[in-house]
C-alpha cells in the first residue's frame, strides 16, 4: 500500500572498512583488498560501472577524482590479478570489474567508490546490490539479483529485476522525471513534502490513494492498484512493483 508518513528515510548501509593491501589467505579461499585514486580528465561527464559479480556502493567524493576500494574474494592461491580496469568512451569513463575465477559462483568483487556528485552515473550488476548517497546528477541503475538503495537530487531510472528498491528523491523534481521498477520486489519511496511530482504508481497488494483527488485503477482479478495524481504539466514519477509500494513525504529532507 502507499503510506504517507513523516518518518525519515532509513537506508541500510554496509561499509567495507578494510585496510588496503591486506590479503587473508588459505588453501581454499582468498580475500584481497586494494585502494586506488583515479584522476579524471576535465571533460569526463559520465561514469559507467559494470560489476556483474559484486556490489557497487558510491559515496560523495572530491571533484576530479575517483577514490576506489575493491575487495576481491576468490578460491585458489593469492594473485595480483587485476580485478578492475578503466577505458575511455567519448566523454564517459567506463570501469569494469571481474573476479579472477569468474566461473566459480562464489567469486566476487565488491566496490566502494567516492565519486564527484555532479558526474552522471550508469551502474550495472548481475549479482550485487547498488547504492548511492547524496548524488546530484542523473542515475541509471540496473541489477538482476540485488537491491537498489538510491539517494538523488536529479532524475533516476532504476530497475531491480529480482530485488527491491529504496529511493530518496530530494529537491525540485527534474523536468525529465524519474522511473522505478521492481517487478519481483517492493518499492519504498521518499520525497520532500514540498515537491510537485505527477504520480503514476502501481503496487501489489492494493495501494491506497494519496489524496481523495487521485485516480485509482484496480486490476481485475488481482490485488494490484495503479494511482494517477498531479498536475499534467508537472514532472512524472513512475513506480511499478510486483509487491507493495510505500510513499513517505518528509517535511525536511534528511540526506545524511
Amino acid at each position: 500500500m502507499i503510506r504517507r508518513t513523516a518518518l525519515p528515510l532509513l537506508i541500510l548501509v554496509t561499509l567495507l572498512a578494510c585496510p588496503a593491501g591486506q590479503a587473508d589467505s588459505s588453501d581454499e579461499w582468498q580475500i584481497e583488498r586494494n585502494e586506488s585514486r583515479i584522476e579524471l580528465a576535465p571533460d569526463i561527464r559520465m561514469l559507467i560501472i559494470d560489476n556483474r559479480r559484486g556490489d557497487i556502493r558510491l559515496r560523495r567524493g572530491d571533484a576530479g577524482f575517483l577514490d576506489l576500494r575493491a575487495v576481491h574474494q576468490h578460491p585458489g592461491s593469492p594473485d595480483s590479478f587485476p580485478v578492475w580496469a578503466t577505458t575511455r568512451r567519448g566523454r564517459s569513463l567506463v570501469l569494469t570489474a571481474e573476479p579472477k575465477n569468474s566461473d566459480d559462483p562464489r567469486a566476487r568483487v565488491d566496490l566502494v567508490i567516492r565519486v564527484p556528485p555532479d558526474l552522471a552515473l550508469r551502474l550495472h550488476s548481475d549479482h550485487g546490490d547498488i547504492e548511492t548517497r547524496r548524488h546530484d546528477a542523473p542515475i541509471l541503475a540496473r541489477t538482476d539479483l540485488g537491491d537498489l538503495a538510491i539517494q538523488s537530487t536529479a532524475s533516476v531510472d532504476l530497475l531491480s529485476r529480482q530485488g527491491s528498491i529504496q529511493a530518496g528523491l530530494f529537491g525540485a523534481p527534474p523536468k525529465s522525471g524519474s522511473r522505478l521498477r521492481a517487478p519481483k520486489g517492493t518499492i519504498d519511496l521518499v520525497v520532500e513534502a514540498a515537491s510537485s511530482w505527477r504520480w503514476n504508481l502501481r503496487g501489489c497488494p492494493m495501494i491506497q490513494p494519496a489524496t481523495p483527488n487521485s485516480r485509482t485503477d484496480e486490476t481485475s482479478g488481482t490485488t494490484c492498484t495503479r494511482i494517477r495524481q498531479g498536475d499534467r504539466t508537472a514532472p512524472l514519477l513512475r513506480a511499478s512493483a510486483g509487491g507493495a509500494v510505500s510513499l513517505t513525504e518528509l517535511q525536511q529532507a534528511n540526506r545524511s
